[in-house]
């Protein structure tokens, strides 16, 4: 992650961040209940950016947060149905 905060006087800042993550399969979905170890699953991945500023007023008693974000994710990992029944899961995208 990397943050940066930029102060405009006492009363205005702003701020920019952008961050990656993974999150790897849980032992529930590489071991479904179809029983069948799934060794093809990738980890999730994904980029969140951050843009924000924050205004102070009356006498820095109340403060104003306004932010905006954007997260793309890769390789989220859903869960499907075969035709017996039994769950299991994949990467889509």
């Amino acid at each position: 992650r990397i943050a940066v905060l930029r102060k405009f006087g006492k009363h205005v800042s702003m701020y920019a961040s952008g961050a990656k993550g993974f999150s790897p399969p849980t032992s529930a979905e590489v071991l479904p209940s179809t029983g069948i170890i799934s060794t093809e699953l990738n980890a999730e991945e994904g980029w969140n950016y951050e843009l924000g500023t924050r205004l102070y007023l009356f006498k820095q008693k109340l403060f104003i947060d306004v932010n905006g974000f954007l997260f793309n994710l890769k390789n989220t990992i859903v869960q499907r149905r075969d035709l017996g029944g039994a769950d299991f899961f994949v990467n889509a995208g």
